[in-house]
């Protein structure tokens, strides 16, 4: 019954406290295995970078977030 009402939540198309326009960017990255020392790196990094970009304004307006 528990995982059944967190169902709804978990399918939703709008992630909580985004703006409804803004460009969401994801990535797969190695947060175990080998290559799992990198994993933080590349994580902090795009994060900068998303930044970066909204604090030049975003895309046509349009912000980025990290999702």
């Amino acid at each position: 019954m528990g995982l059944a009402s967190m169902l709804p939540a978990s399918c939703s198309s709008e992630a909580p406290g985004h703006p409804e326009n803004a460009i969401v960017i994801g990535a797969l990255l190695p947060f175990s295995g080998s290559e799992s020392a990198i994993g933080r790196n590349l994580e902090q990094a795009m994060l900068l970078a998303v930044d970066d970009l909204n604090a030049a304004g975003g895309l046509d307006g349009r912000s980025f977030v990290a999702g």
